[in-house]
């Protein structure tokens, strides 16, 4: 096809794109930029419990070796996202994050986890999650071992 423009033959090639090819081009570019966005902040998620999870069972870990060496018990509250022991506030969870503790079928913010010298814990289940990524921390009642749960979305 050729068009005369001002006393100039143009091929089509010579043309230039139309307004609906430029539309339909940074349409589908800001489709598939906000979908990597998406991922983007998913993935943000998973490491920012991945960490808060692992600092928070090695924390755990720490205070049953404590009581079992100490030969005292050590007693660990959590009260929303932060544990505290003796008062003394020793761990923050990002506030992004929910925290909450299950024992014996009930959902609770505030929950005591008691470690005793002779390696048995009284804690409940530790629930961590933000979106849809979930993980649980538990605690063998006899053993003290800290187990965290895969994901679970």
């Amino acid at each position: 096809m050729q068009i005369y423009q001002t006393g100039h033959l143009l091929n089509r090639k010579q043309r230039g794109y139309t307004l609906i090819e430029v539309l339909v081009t940074v349409t589908v570019m800001a489709l598939v930029s906000g979908a990597m966005v998406s991922a983007g902040v998913r993935s943000n998620d998973r490491l920012k419990i991945r960490r808060a999870v692992q600092d928070l069972a090695a924390l755990l870990d720490s205070e049953q070796r404590h009581a079992r060496f100490s030969g005292a018990v050590q007693t660990i509250e959590l009260i929303g996202n932060q544990l505290y022991k003796s008062g003394e506030d020793i761990f923050e969870i990002p506030a992004t994050i929910d925290v909450s503790a299950k024992a014996e079928d009930q959902v609770s913010r505030v929950q005591r986890i008691e470690f005793y010298p002779d390696g048995s814990v009284h804690a409940p289940v530790i629930i961590v999650s933000a979106n849809s990524v979930l993980k649980e921390i538990r605690i063998g009642a006899l053993s003290g071992q800290v187990q965290v749960t895969t994901d679970a979305q």
